[in-house]
């Protein structure tokens, strides 16, 4: 009878628990590293990641059109915070407003 007992409250305990959240890692973007380069917005867009070192990711983009000089780049910076992705952008070296990571399917 113990054995009966102890075995459903092990199944109830057991059904009821739900698996942890899965906790992010900087690795989840290891696809988006090395050099990135297509025409977009009437130029040249270039964009360089790194891959994950010490804890951040870093990346650089650029726009150019034609001959002229650089019409656009923006620095942005990837790391984890409470266990989740955050970017922190700085477009045109002015730092904007981060965000997190809410969905990767590369």
């Amino acid at each position: 009878m113990f054995k009966a007992r102890f075995l459903m409250l092990a199944v109830c305990l057991l059904g009821t628990t739900s698996p942890a959240p899965a906790q992010s890692s900087l690795d989840d973007l290891s696809w988006i590293a090395g050099a990135w380069s297509g025409d977009a917005w009437g130029g040249r867009f270039s964009a360089n990641y790194s891959t994950a070192a010490s804890g951040l990711l870093m990346s650089y983009s650029r726009l150019q059109k034609g001959d002229r000089d650089i019409s656009y780049y923006e620095f942005e910076v990837f790391s984890l915070r409470d266990g989740k992705v955050h970017l922190q952008p700085f477009p045109s070296g002015k730092k904007a407003g981060g965000f997190f990571l809410t969905e990767c399917d590369p």
